[in-house]
């Protein structure tokens, strides 16, 4: 089926694929049913098109499914869907089959209540407008790639906000051991929390932002040394022009151990 172009609707609900179900290059500009599938094989859809909203809900792929290059233009539904082998809907690491380019979500993508059993790469994806929903999501795989993923914005109003931080998987990957996602998805959220706890300007989301700004939610180590360095040479610049009778050097010294202090710190 390469290459085909579908100008209705398309129901493949409840079908069942017993070989390899190939769908690269497929265009379907209108509503695309694939309900209670069953692939028996592997799932193919490189490079496919969907224009409008396409469901997957409660469908299951025994094997490897593909969804390299996809774009998504409106919702993607795999609520309640079965995953038993490898999903892709990024880079594919370890496999027969490397994508070169990641899907594209332009709307909501939904995994509620899904189940991955095999390794999940999202890796390289992108969602264009809001994270990808994953509640009660069931048995999300040790393997589960989400590096490189380009997010939404920041939300602009809290309803929006207050959904994000429902979406973001920080707990998940706690529990997966994947501290490095954890701490990506930890600053996401904080993003959202600042936007849902009124403005900066009233103070209650001022600690959020200062900690944005200092260390760019905990990914920088180099800021909060810069900001040190900067507050030690604004202490030299003091001491120069007080006109104290201390060595350049000196007043740098006196300058750093006072910083240091006010951390609890001592120079020597």
């Amino acid at each position: 089926m390469a290459r085909a172009t579908f100008s209705s609707v398309a129901l493949f609900g409840n079908a069942t694929f017993s070989g390899a179900a190939l769908f690269w290059n497929v265009a379907l500009s209108h509503r695309t049913e694939f309900e209670n599938a069953t692939f028996s094989d592997k799932a193919d859809f490189e490079n496919a098109t969907f224009a409008r909203t396409v469901r997957f809900s409660d469908a299951t792929f025994s094997d490897t499914g593909y969804f390299g290059k996809v774009v998504f233009f409106e919702e993607a539904d795999f609520s309640g869907a079965a995953f038993y082998g490898d999903a892709h809907f990024g880079n594919a690491p370890c496999s027969q089959k490397i994508t070169s380019e990641n899907a594209t979500f332009h709307a909501s993508g939904q995994f509620v209540d899904a189940k991955m059993e095999g390794t999940t790469s999202f890796e390289g994806a992108t969602f264009k407008t809001e994270p990808p929903q994953f509640y009660e999501a069931k048995l999300l795989h040790q393997g589960t790639v989400l590096r490189g993923i380009t997010w939404p914005p920041q939300p602009k109003d809290k309803k929006k906000a207050g959904a994000f931080i429902d979406a973001y998987l920080k707990l998940e990957m706690n529990r997966l051991q994947k501290h490095e996602d954890e701490l990506d998805f930890f600053a996401l959220e904080l993003q959202s929390r600042r936007v849902l706890q009124e403005s900066v300007i009233n103070g209650s989301g001022l600690p959020i932002a200062l900690y944005g700004l200092a260390s760019n939610y905990g990914h920088s180590y180099a800021r909060p040394l810069y900001a040190l360095f900067a507050v030690a040479a604004v202490g030299t610049l003091v001491l120069l022009l007080s006109g104290a009778p201390l060595a350049p050097w000196q007043s740098l010294g006196m300058s750093v151990a006072n910083t240091l202090n006010v951390f609890g710190l001592n120079s020597a």
